[in-house]
This record gives C-alpha cells, structure tokens and sequence, in this order.
C-alpha cells in the first residue's frame, strides 16, 4: 500500500471521529435542552418550554431522530396550551406529512380547531383522519361536533337566532351531511357484523 492511499485512509478516520465526536456533543446538547424543558412542561410554563425546545431542534444531529420527534409533539402541545392553535396546527401538520397514519396527530389538530371555535374545519380534520386511518373514534369526535353545534345556538330557547348563528348552524349541518357521516357508519357496523359472524362461525366449529 502506498505512502499516499495511507495518508488519505488515515485522514478519512480522523474526519469520521471527528464528525461523530460533533454529533455526539450535538445530542448531548440537545438531550439536556429537552430534559430542561420538560421540567418547565411540568410546571406548566410552557413560553420557557418553547424557548428551550425550539433551540433544541435547531441543533442538528444524526442521531437525535426519535429525540426529535418526541420534542415536535411537546412542542405542538406547549403552543395548544398557550391556546395559539395556528402554531399548533402547523406543527402537526408536519407531523402529519411524515406519518399520515398515526390518528393521534389528526385528533390533536382537530382539537385545536375545535378549540379556536373553527367546528367545520374540525370536522374537515376528523375526516381526513378517518379517511387515513379508519379509527373509529374520529365517527365519535365529527357526531360530538354536531352535538355540540346544534346546543349552541339554543341555550335556553330565549332567543332568536342572530343571522351569523343561522348561518354557521346550516353551513356545519351541511358538512356533516356531505361527510356521509351516515354511510361510514354503516360500513363499519358491517364490519362489525362479519367479525361477530366469523367468530361464531369458530366457535361452531370448535363444538363439532
């Protein structure tokens, strides 16, 4: 082996320790950002939280991708509390992007949009996740919208309906019928229904 290709093999050694050296020192760096926030998450002082969490990913690390993610989520959530649901909604939006199918992320940003008085987009939302994932709890979150749609306008049945009530009732009635709320249903109590059928039909066999 030449006196070249040896100096360039050991060259490429040092740059590989050094750059892991620097990765390492960036997710220690990290980690101890996370771990200050989450003390400040507990006391609910969630400005410090963001603070604290924001300068974290903006450190880069190869080794810090799950450490990352688990940072996105609290700060999504810092910024649910401080009630700024826009922020919050973007945050999950990307989380969103990179697993479409987690139906948390969905419930989390439909919760936001039902907190900044949005029902129709909160709706649009649950969709969408039942749509990607199927779990039924979106059926119960989209029907506890309508719920609590058509109480709001009637408290106590003193009044008329100022024109803006009218039409925010008529327009969130109108959604959920175009969600074919009814349709969804139907097809998972088919489902439903043939997982009770196969069941019985083993339980059938297993006497014989």
């Amino acid at each position: 082996m030449s006196r070249l290709l040896r100096g360039i093999i050991a060259a490429a050694v040092v740059l590989l320790v050094i750059a892991g050296f620097w990765q390492w020192r960036e997710y220690s760096a990290k980690k101890e950002l996370r771990d200050n926030a989450l003390l400040y998450f507990k006391e609910q002082d969630y400005s410090k939280t963001i603070q604290y969490l924001e300068e974290a990913l903006n450190r880069h690390s190869l080794l810090a991708g799950s450490l990352d993610h688990d940072m996105t989520c609290y700060l999504a959530e810092s910024y649910y509390q401080l009630a700024d649901y826009e922020k919050a909604e973007e945050i999950y939006d990307s989380l969103i992007a990179a697993d479409p199918g987690e139906s948390r992320y969905y419930q989390l940003k439909g919760r936001c949009a039902r907190e900044a008085g949005d029902y129709e987009r909160a709706m649009e939302i649950y969709k969408q996740g039942w749509e990607k994932t199927e779990d039924s709890l979106f059926l119960k979150d989209i029907c506890d919208i309508y719920l609590e749609i058509m109480k709001m306008p009637f408290p106590l049945r003193s009044r008329e309906l100022l024109p803006e009530e009218k039409t925010r009732e008529s327009s969130c009635i109108r959604r959920l019928l175009s969600m074919n709320v009814l349709r969804i249903m139907r097809r998972l109590m088919r489902r439903c229904r043939n997982i009770a059928d196969c069941f019985l039909t083993m339980r059938m066999r297993r006497k014989k």
